[in-house]
């Protein structure tokens, strides 16, 4: 290899490292892809934890009515439809 290449080959490598530093791709890096794809897992664990909380708090209503229905349907004793005479 003559020497140019080989400087040439060195300079494009130090570039390379540089930008992976700063944390910017360099051309035909996947970096952008694989950031998609991690932010993509992220919302989707996020729309998960939502549909969860929202599920639980959909049971709790449920039970909350079920326990209104259930005093509503139960009279204290002591107490009658007719009236007193």
């Amino acid at each position: 290899m003559g020497q140019s290449l080989v400087g040439g080959m060195i300079l494009f490598t130090h570039i390379v490292v540089m930008l992976c530093i700063l944390g910017q791709p360099h051309e035909g890096s996947c970096y952008a892809a694989q950031k998609d794809m991690q932010m993509a897992f992220h919302r989707q664990e996020h729309v998960k934890s939502r549909l969860a909380e929202l599920d639980r708090l959909r049971v709790e209503h449920l039970q909350q009515q079920a326990r209104q229905q259930q005093q509503a349907d139960i009279k204290p004793s002591g107490l009658t439809d007719a009236p007193s005479t």
